[in-house]
């Protein structure tokens, strides 16, 4: 991060499950912000973690909805075709789990905000908080937003694997409790950048499929 003259939040670096160190998830203090550094290739390990987000950044909703897998597998041809990802990668892509997605009520609607141009995608932003005591610059990227009459919808999708032995709310309400203060910080800056109210914040768990409404 550049030097602003004010603290800011020390960032860690937690490698992927094939002890790769070219690419790995890079997380801010406490989980509060993330961006994701690819894998610099041949590391199947992180693609079959995060790819699923990094096809969701680049298709059309609005055809991932009307047409579902067979629209984001041919879109997924054609990354390899241009270079954006090796074959290996595409093939360890679980669809299902991306194409699940449009098949929820909030997919639904991110894909008609996508037809209306109300949606955005990978969204940086700088934030100016109060963080223990301190003034700190918090900087991060916004995986998913849109905007509806009565405010904005933000969106952050999850990697995490919940344990299907225990009930699912009471996984959902451990995971509410770790993301309450990075999905705080991600509604302050959109509402700073949009001046609209985040009248709803969700997790999206992959691996899951399933949607968390940070409300409870």
């Amino acid at each position: 991060m550049a030097d602003f003259g004010i603290a800011h939040l020390a960032f860690r670096q937690t490698n992927c499950q094939a002890g790769c160190v070219k690419a790995c998830a890079r997380v801010f203090a406490e989980n509060l912000v993330k961006s994701w550094l690819f894998c610099q290739r041949h590391c199947v390990a992180v693609s079959a973690i995060v790819e699923p987000v990094a096809i969701h950044e680049r298709i059309d909703f609005s055809r991932a909805e009307a047409e579902g897998s067979d629209y984001i597998k041919t879109a997924a041809e054609g990354f390899v075709d241009d270079g954006i990802f090796l074959r290996e990668e595409i093939d360890a892509v679980d669809f299902d789990r991306v194409t699940g997605f449009f098949r929820t009520d909030l997919g639904k609607r991110c894909a008609e905000a996508y037809r209306k141009g109300l949606l955005e995608r990978e969204r940086p932003f700088d934030l100016m908080t109060d963080y223990a005591g301190e003034r700190v610059i918090v900087q991060g990227i916004m995986d998913c937003f849109f905007r509806e009459e009565d405010g904005c919808v933000l969106i952050d999708y999850k990697t995490n694997r919940i344990d299907g032995a225990k009930p699912f709310e009471e996984e959902a309400a451990r995971l509410r409790d770790t993301y309450s203060e990075q999905i705080k910080l991600y509604s302050e800056a959109l509402e700073a950048a949009k001046g609209t109210p985040v009248k709803e914040a969700y997790l999206y768990l992959f691996d899951a499929g399933r949607m968390i409404n940070m409300e409870g």
